[in-house]
């Protein structure tokens, strides 16, 4: 018997062996790339849209929602949409589906051909995705940090701006630069998975 999503998923998150979420990318993989294509009409965007929304599952695991029989299919196809008029409402586009023998060849032709993703980002990729992170912080820690680290601000001058002692100051750094290299090594596992599963659908 086959595994359910939810084991797929529970087992991955608990041993993080990516063997386990392979399995539940390429369970799903096809029908979403179909959709994507129906939907976005032009192949290189679709295969940008389908990497970006495998991102965030794999970012927000947790979020996964489940039915009886313990499949994800129903979250993915609605959480599916939700992106999808997402993408049109924010490029303000007609979102008409192409001609389904136009889809048919398009899918013949790229059966494998996703866009790889690079498996290995320049320094202002990650600098890019580590400012995304830093902007979601509490707004007290992102002031702090971006004093420290944009601004320049020493310590010295941030403990009389806030009114802490300069120790207090390095802790509260210390944890805060935790807080978002964590994030950021989560981010990059993710993309390093991605990019191993993307990959292969290619060879």
């Amino acid at each position: 018997m086959k595994p359910t999503d939810r084991v797929l998923i529970e087992q991955y998150k608990a041993t993080e062996d990516n063997n386990y979420f392979q399995t539940f990318f390429f369970r799903y993989h096809t029908l979403l790339w179909r959709k994507a294509l129906k939907w976005i009409r032009s192949r290189d965007d679709a295969e940008d849209f389908l990497q970006d929304y495998w991102f965030r599952l794999l970012t927000g695991i947790d979020k996964i929602q489940f039915d009886d029989e313990d499949m994800a299919g129903r979250f993915l196809s609605a959480s599916f949409i939700c992106d999808v008029y997402d993408y049109f409402r924010a490029r303000r586009l007609k979102t008409q589906p192409i001609d389904e023998d136009v889809l048919q060849r398009l899918d013949a032709e790229s059966r494998g051909a996703y866009c790889q993703v690079e498996a290995e980002l320049n320094a202002k990729e990650i600098k890019e995705m580590r400012s995304r992170i830093v902007e979601e912080l509490k707004p007290a820690d992102k002031k702090l940090l971006v004093l420290y680290e944009t601004a320049h601000v020493g310590v010295k001058e941030l403990a009389v701006r806030f009114n802490l002692s300069e120790k207090t100051i390095r802790n509260k750094l210390c944890l805060i630069q935790k807080e978002v290299d964590a994030k950021l090594r989560a981010r990059l596992v993710a993309v390093a998975i991605l990019c191993k599963l993307f990959g292969e659908t290619i060879s």
